[in-house]
């Protein structure tokens, strides 16, 4: 059940990646063409994220969806039995209005989580360098904050993903 839109491709892009495993009856979860969002998969198709990787041992499905997706920033999901894609992007996001008067008395709460000592200031990237061959990690360090000897470090690892900027 491979989809006509990919057929034929070199399976650089997440999103043709995404849809094989979506579709493939032998290796895949093999969900029919029309269950799956394309709207979304076609956004990310012609955002040009590149999934590189390959698995070698066995995992679920969903895990493999999930690590192919993740190096193109996004997150795969069930919505009324439709496979669809969140992709974290820049963008106008819908905004609702909430006022007094269309609010329940007392059902408002906001919980703010401020950092603290155990927040993380630095990110440790890993990925696999598509020109050295190797893992390579980058260190990012949030806008405005300064080095510190106590900086508190969080590792992240890209699976898939080979080049430089998409870790970045």
């Amino acid at each position: 059940a491979t989809s006509a839109w990919i057929k034929n491709q070199p399976m650089r892009l997440a999103a043709h990646a995404l849809v094989d495993a979506m579709t493939n009856t032998d290796y895949g979860i093999g969900l029919e063409t029309t269950r799956l969002g394309g709207g979304d998969l076609i956004a990310l198709r012609d955002e040009g994220w590149e999934f590189n990787g390959r698995f070698d041992n066995q995992v679920t499905a969903w895990e493999a969806l999930s690590q192919m997706a993740r190096a193109a920033r996004s997150q795969p999901y069930m919505q009324g039995g439709v496979m669809r894609v969140a992709t974290d992007r820049d963008g106008k996001l819908p905004v609702a209005m909430f006022t007094m008067r269309n609010m329940v008395k007392g059902s408002f709460v906001i919980d703010y989580i401020p950092p603290n000592e155990e927040s993380a200031d630095i990110v440790a990237v890993n990925y696999y360098d598509q020109d050295l061959w190797r893992q390579r990690t980058i260190a990012v360090k949030w806008d405005g904050t300064d080095a510190d000897v106590d900086d508190t470090e969080t590792t992240v690892d890209l699976f898939g993903v080979t080049d430089r900027e998409a870790a970045y």
